[in-house]
């Protein structure tokens, strides 16, 4: 037995490309599920219990090291790589640090033979653009007055098994992104452009600090 330090690079296992990246932190869940049947006391019989459902959650948070903006891509959703799906991401950009992206996918271990998921409904192919402080904005505000910006994104998914709990087949659909940016005030409201819809926006006022206005909107797309 040896002890690691460091984080571990699952990039290539999630299909991600993010050359000018550093991975900051990664974790894999191994989980399942149990069948057990009870005694007519109500007591649960050990000899009973099955194990089904083996899987792994997988997640990563990468942090940009360039200056200028670099491209990171992945798919949300579809068939995945190797049987591994992203179904949510979360990138987040503020005006005084470098960019960051974070992951969440998951694999099955227990599957029949050759058991996949299906490359629809939702296969999105993601690329995002982070470097230092903010490299765009998405909901109509002014590019210089912006103090951070987040934007998330996720899929609903459905999974099936067969006759014994083995995974047989999955799919991905109910697209959803989510926007948030905040903004040193310039006393106008902002107008958010389609494809987005604005869910709210919302100006805070103190006394030791200027105005901010903050945005939020949803989209089923990003184009």
């Amino acid at each position: 037995m040896a002890y690691t330090f460091g984080a571990a690079d699952i990039l290539a296992a999630l299909g991600i490309t993010a050359a000018d990246f550093e991975v900051q932190e990664s974790g894999n869940d191994e989980q399942q599920d149990f069948a057990v049947t009870k005694s007519k006391e109500g007591h649960n019989v050990a000899s009973s219990e099955v194990a089904f459902n083996k899987r792994e959650e997988k997640t990563i948070n990468i942090k940009s090291k360039t200056e200028e903006p670099a491209t990171v891509s992945f798919h949300l959703g579809g068939e995945g790589t190797d049987g591994v799906v992203i179904t949510q991401f979360s990138v987040k950009q503020n005006y005084n640090d470098l960019g960051s992206l974070d992951v969440t996918a998951h694999k099955h271990l227990d599957t029949e033979e050759n058991a996949t998921h299906l490359p629809g409904p939702v296969d999105q192919e993601v690329e995002v653009e982070l470097g230092f402080g903010i490299s765009a904005v998405r909901l109509g505000g002014t590019l210089k007055d912006c103090q951070s910006a987040e934007l998330s994104g996720s899929v609903e998914h459905t999974d099936k098994y067969s006759n014994k709990g083995k995974f047989l087949t999955g799919s991905s659909h109910g697209l959803r992104f989510e926007a948030t940016e905040e903004y040193v005030d310039s006393g106008s409201a902002i107008s958010v452009p389609a494809p987005w819809k604005q869910d709210s926006q919302q100006t805070r006022t103190g006394n030791s600090d200027m105005v901010a206005r903050t945005v939020r909107a949803h989209a089923f797309s990003l184009s």
